[in-house]
């Protein structure tokens, strides 16, 4: 008899011992506000998850009888045998899992929140549109085992211009840039020779500050030979910094039409550098000692082609359109002048944005068979060196499959390489399947 009971109260002593520890989040004391708010919208989603309140812990190491998830350079990272993490750069995030603890630590103000949606998708949850999301049941629940990982961004600048991305929780989620974010990033944003140069300020007194046509002077574009005009832009462009100092860009960039100037001077630059972006390239290129600040010459089809002998300086970024592709090939296959203009600007400069077209503009609601270019297309830019991409759909609705779009597209934004049909199937299964999948406790982050 004593025997069975000794034997009965090992048992429950080892039960007792191998018992699923409750999950807290781990904090330094010290830690910065990104580690901070990504501590908070981890807790949030955890205690959704679970059912239970979920401790925020701020002490140098973990109380015993918890299962944590570190975040950043945590005292008690040897506590548990996890890394201390690298240096990361903007965006980035490293997480490793082991002994029942995890760890998330990021790179930059988003790095380490990036990191929090991460392990958040690893225990099911999905954001699939601002008004669809899962977060699954698990009372008991236990972190997963991960190996050391980094994850790096494809493109360090990622823009969607769908719908759901105008949503700041779901385009956090998605690692994308948000509205507040591109506001505050961006002084001045594409199309901007209209606001440095207003035609309707200079045009009847001064018709030659603009554009030669061939035939008359249009107020459409500037004549970029002119040197009044480089003057009156450059002393706009340092009036509207000195207006937003804490801008990143500052885009230097055409209007949106193709009547570039033909009048002798820009001709004769034309055809000593081989193209007609030449004039608007010179103005951002000399801008630099005046502006440390990134600008962007926005390239349509007119003067999109790389010239030759000049570069853009290191703080000048050159950015290319697509719009006269067939989106029913990809560019490699199907836009040979867009495919050669962006090779032939990668070989000139390591600040390369591309502004691609993702939707048809004649009906929004019809089918548009273009899912097979997404991916190659992406895989592309990031072949050659691109470093922002911005996708452009469109923000009304509805639209033909809008959610699944800007869902797959954000996830081939973080990672071209990521598995397209996998990343589909985990979609339609849950938004399209029955209603049931997407039960679940609504997200309210």
């Amino acid at each position: 008899m004593r025997t069975y009971v000794f034997f009965l109260l090992c048992c429950l002593f080892a039960s007792a011992i191998n018992a699923q520890k409750p999950v807290s989040i781990a904090l330094r004391p010290d830690a910065p506000e990104p580690e901070a708010r990504a501590a908070n919208v981890l807790r949030l989603y955890l205690q959704q998850i679970t059912g239970q309140p979920v401790p925020l812990q701020t002490t140098e190491k973990v109380p015993d009888g918890y299962a944590p998830v570190l975040l950043g350079k945590h005292p008690a990272l040897q506590q548990f045998g996890l890394q201390q993490p690298p240096a990361l750069p903007g965006d980035a995030f490293f997480l490793e899992g082991k002994n029942g603890a995890f760890l998330i630590a990021g790179g930059g103000g988003m790095g380490t929140e990036y990191g929090v949606y991460t392990l958040l998708e690893l225990l099911g949850c999905r954001k699939y549109s601002p008004r669809d999301s899962f977060i699954p049941d698990i009372q008991n629940l236990q972190l997963p085992d991960y190996p050391p990982t980094v994850e790096t961004p494809a493109f360090p600048y990622r823009e969607l211009h769908y719908e759901p991305a105008f949503d700041e929780g779901w385009a956090r989620w998605h690692k994308l840039k948000t509205r507040r974010d591109k506001d505050a990033d961006w002084g001045l944003f594409v199309h901007t020779f209209q606001h440095l140069c207003p035609a309707e300020l200079y045009f009847v007194e001064h018709p030659e500050y603009f554009a030669w046509n061939g035939a008359q002077r249009s107020p459409g574009q500037l004549c970029l030979s002119n040197d009044t005009v480089r003057q009156i832009v450059t002393d706009a462009l340092r009036e509207k910094i000195r207006e937003k100092p804490d801008a990143k860009y500052w885009s230097v960039s055409q209007n949106d039409n193709y009547d570039y100037c033909k009048c002798p001077r820009c001709a004769a630059a034309d055809l000593r550098y081989g193209s007609p972006a030449v004039p608007c390239l010179v103005l951002s290129t000399r801008s630099p000692r005046h502006f440390p600040i990134k600008q962007s010459p926005h390239s349509p089809t007119s003067t999109r082609q790389a010239p030759r002998g000049i570069k853009p300086a290191k703080n000048v970024s050159v950015c290319l359109c697509s719009i006269e592709c067939n989106r029913g090939e990809s560019i490699e296959d199907g836009c040979a002048d867009f495919a050669r203009d962006v090779r032939a600007w990668s070989a000139l400069t390591n600040h390369l944005m591309i502004w691609d077209y993702v939707v048809q503009f004649r009906s929004y609601v019809s089918p548009f068979p273009n899912w097979h270019t997404l991916q190659p297309n992406l895989q592309f830019f990031r072949q050659h060196g691109v470093n922002m991409v911005f996708e452009q759909g469109v923000r009304a609705r509805p639209l033909e499959f809008s959610d699944m779009r800007a869902y797959l597209l954000a996830k081939l934004m973080w990672n071209p390489q990521a598995n397209m049909d996998s990343i589909l199937t985990d979609f339609s299964d849950r938004y399209y399947g029955r209603r049931g999948r997407l039960s679940g406790h609504p997200s309210t982050g």
